[in-house]
């Protein structure tokens, strides 16, 4: 095994890492950006047809307010990332093959110090 593999495979394995990290925070701020865009519609619909009130519209305004703030603080979208199961999936694989890497070092080290003649002639 040549000395440039566990570099590589510690690049592949946090490669694996961030693509899962920036692949699921995509999909988690798209679903959050689709629900949010919904959320007025419903809001607009729960208003009472023969109550046209000012009053009771900035008051609906701002309990709507502090629903979407009370909303945003509970779920999170780092939250909802780490508890995406792809994330999970791809992250202990990303882990997987970084440890790995280690692996790879000790036997580059090991193959190295008893004297491995095909190490010595690719270095």
């Amino acid at each position: 095994m040549h000395q440039s593999w566990p570099p590589l495979i510690r690049a592949i394995g946090s490669s694996t890492i961030v693509a899962a990290a920036v692949i699921t925070a995509a999909y988690e701020h798209q679903q959050a950006t689709a629900h949010a865009q919904a959320s007025p519609v419903v809001a607009q619909a729960a208003l009472p047809s023969g109550n046209t009130g000012g009053d009771s519209l900035d008051a609906l305004a701002r309990e709507v307010a502090t629903l979407r703030e009370d909303q945003h603080r509970h779920d999170d979208l780092a939250e909802r990332v780490f508890s995406n199961l792809w994330f999970d999936l791809f992250g202990a694989v990303g882990s997987a093959i970084f440890a790995c890497s280690f692996f790879a070092e000790w036997h580059v080290i090991r193959s190295r110090s008893r004297g491995g003649s095909a190490d010595r002639r690719s270095a």
